[in-house]
């Protein structure tokens, strides 16, 4: 396979979306991009929690928007030709342009882009929230804060030929990173 493509894992918080990513990462040798690449240039300074998360998300995506721009003009033909990114995406008209922009960005250096939905029912979600890792990485780690987001925002519905929806609630990451593998490699090599 020598295609270059360019993943996006969305889906809620905890949904194991850079778990996921880690192990494309290991597979394909590309970069990961974590939303919290991004985010944590503002997160350690404010006070996270959900209206904190929605009124950064604008600057969070200007920082993505910056580095997006950098590497388009100053790619490296010689290192990967693949990336995964992650975000939570949410029924929101910011969410919606960061999805057209990295899908922009994949068309702009010749690679296929692969939307994939990560959905986890909730209280699946709120077992895997509290980890020590999630709090080194300032990412939301509070059940109440969770379920109180998901109750108030619906998660952005996304129409893309090459999306791939997944229920990940009872799969590992290697299952559902495989399933995915499996995906791409198909759309790929036809």
């Amino acid at each position: 396979m020598n295609k270059k493509f360019v993943v996006l894992l969305f889906g809620a918080p905890a949904a194991g979306k850079r778990t996921i990513g880690r192990k494309l990462e290991e597979k394909y040798g590309s970069y990961l991009l974590d939303n919290h690449h991004f985010n944590n240039v503002i997160m350690p300074f404010v006070d996270v929690n959900g209206d904190t998360l929605l009124d950064i998300c604008p600057a969070v995506y200007k920082i993505r928007t910056l580095f997006l721009d950098v590497v388009k003009k100053h790619y490296k033909k010689d290192g990967p030709q693949s990336y995964v990114f992650t975000n939570v995406l949410i029924d929101d008209p910011v969410d919606y342009g960061a999805f057209e922009e990295l899908k922009g960005f994949a068309e702009d250096i010749g690679a296929v882009f692969f939307p994939i939905e990560l959905n986890c029912q909730t209280d699946m979600l709120c077992q895997r929230i509290n980890t020590p890792e999630r709090a080194a990485r300032y990412k939301l780690t509070d059940s109440d804060i969770l379920k109180s987001f998901l109750e108030r925002f619906k998660m952005a519905t996304i129409n893309h030929p090459n999306l791939l929806q997944i229920d990940c609630t009872h799969q590992t990451p290697e299952e559902t990173a495989a399933l995915i593998q499996e995906y791409i490699e198909s759309k790929l090599n036809k």
